[in-house]
């Protein structure tokens, strides 16, 4: 093990959020200059945390452009779609000014795979998968595994040395392809880049993956970086998490199952002390969780921006949890499995052109954007390191708990009227609830102003309880207030 590889990886889990920021915002197929004037605008503003960007390496042309073309990469040129190396410097730069960091999607695992004999890439780099060479790398055939299909899904073996989806497997133990990995990493990290998502990290060996991640830079302190930070790594991996939490922090899948349930009620949540246990989840210090994001938006019936009710339910749910490290998609509408980013006739990705109601253009979702996304961002803010107390369930699937004594939320996913005299843990008084004003303040296209209250008024006590009303046809669901 190298010796600046801590047993933990403590050092390379660690998001290094500007002070009062949270959560990370994926912000899927968004081209740079518009990430760029959206941490400005928005996102440093209401005090996300960070962004993930799309891959930004060169990737293969497909026909109709399908959103994982950026997943096939043809070199390590800053080209795509997206932008150029100028652009996402640009980006990086005032990304980091707003108080917003940046974290790339990075593909260690694999090439682009063959199409029709050479393939072009966006930066005019060619390839030939056939013969697996990749001259703008430069790779050859020796850097990669022998080709094989995965046959079992559970077999480590054939996992981290055969194809995913026939793409061509890189040797992460080859000198060549552990030298031009870090080198790429590196080239990122001194641009300002605050950590990296790695895809596919279940199919590459984690002893391969520890000798890269214990070659890669410290973050630069101009850009605000502590001394000898180590960038923050998170990572893809659905199969055999524990062998990669020593690496840095593991994406945990299984929130999005299960929430998913909770939140439609197919499951009754009836205690959070034993909620890691309860359902398979990796530890706090280990995990990035998330409810949807662009694969399981495509692949699985979980939740997405194509459920609403129980969709934002799960949001605010991940944001009032103090489990883990939130993210969220910021994504565009749909109808079939490779459908490409809004796009003009030459292509182009069209700008999501945000308007002052919220919503966005063109079939832009900007999830980030909906109102009750923006409370529920004050709401964690606000109750940041207060414990989970006064966990209440019932029958019904109904539930509620405090955040210490500054906040309070409550969801009715059933099928039933909710209307229970709860401990709300507050001092006596009268709140507001952020999540009916947010719908009222999206019907009328008003933003709130910190004392300002669009929702209802919830009254509390001198016993510190409060009658919580969530009618079952409520188009909100949900209620939550704070201190």
């Amino acid at each position: 093990m190298p010796n600046s590889f801590s047993k933990n990886g403590e050092e390379f889990k660690e998001p290094h959020f500007y002070p009062n920021h949270i959560g990370i915002v994926q912000m899927f197929q968004w081209p740079f200059d518009f990430i760029a004037r959206e941490c400005e605008e928005y996102l440093g503003p209401q005090g996300f945390g960070g962004v993930q960007v799309s891959p930004i390496f060169e990737n293969r042309i497909i026909d109709g452009r399908p959103w994982y073309e950026l997943y096939q990469p043809i070199s390590y040129k800053i080209k795509t779609r997206l932008g150029n190396e100028t652009q996402f410097r640009n980006m990086i730069k005032r990304c980091n000014k707003a108080g917003v960091r940046v974290y790339v999607d990075v593909i260690l695992n694999h090439m682009a795979r063959s199409g029709k004999g050479i393939l072009k890439g966006t930066a005019g780099s060619l390839a030939m998968p056939q013969i697996l060479y990749y001259p703008a790398v430069p790779y050859s055939p020796s850097d990669f595994h022998a080709p094989c299909n995965i046959l079992n899904w559970n077999e480590k073996t054939q996992m981290r040395k055969c194809r995913l989806l026939d793409l061509p497997d890189l040797n992460q133990a080859k000198p060549n392809v552990r030298n031009k990995l870090v080198q790429m990493l590196n080239n990122l990290i001194n641009m300002g880049v605050a950590g990296f998502r790695v895809d596919a990290s279940s199919f590459m060996n984690p002893d391969d993956l520890q000798v890269i991640f214990s070659r890669l830079n410290n973050l630069p302190i101009e850009y605000d970086f502590r001394e000898n930070a180590k960038p923050f790594i998170y990572q893809e991996a659905h199969h055999w998490k524990s062998e990669y939490t020593s690496l840095g922090r593991v994406i945990e899948f299984n929130f999005e199952e299960v929430i998913s349930k909770i939140m439609r009620g197919g499951i009754i949540l009836r205690n959070l002390d034993n909620f890691l246990d309860d359902f398979n989840l990796i530890q706090n210090h280990n995990a990035v969780v998330d409810i949807d994001n662009h694969d399981s938006q495509r692949t699985f019936n979980y939740l997405s921006y194509k459920d609403p009710i129980p969709f934002r339910m799960g949001i605010a749910f991940e944001f009032a949890l103090p489990y883990g490290i939130p993210k969220m998609i910021s994504s565009f509408a749909f109808d079939s499995y490779d459908e490409s980013p809004p796009s003009d006739i030459n292509q182009n990705i069209i700008d999501p052109a945000p308007r002052t109601d919220g919503n966005c253009q063109v079939n832009w979702n900007c999830e980030h954007r909906y109102y009750s996304v923006r409370e529920m961002l004050r709401f964690a803010r606000s109750v940041e390191m207060e414990p989970v107390k006064k966990f209440f369930s019932n029958d019904y699937g109904q539930f509620g708990f405090c955040r210490g004594n500054k906040g309070f939320i409550a969801f009715n996913p059933s099928s039933k009227d909710m209307e229970i005299e709860m401990n709300v843990c507050v001092p006596p008084g009268t709140y507001c609830d952020i999540i009916s004003g947010s719908y009222e303040a999206e019907n009328c296209n008003k933003f709130r102003q910190d004392a300002e209250c669009l929702g209802n008024i919830i009254t509390v006590n001198e016993n510190r309880k409060a009658i919580i009303k969530i009618p079952a046809n409520d188009s909100k669901k949900f209620v939550a207030f704070y201190a």
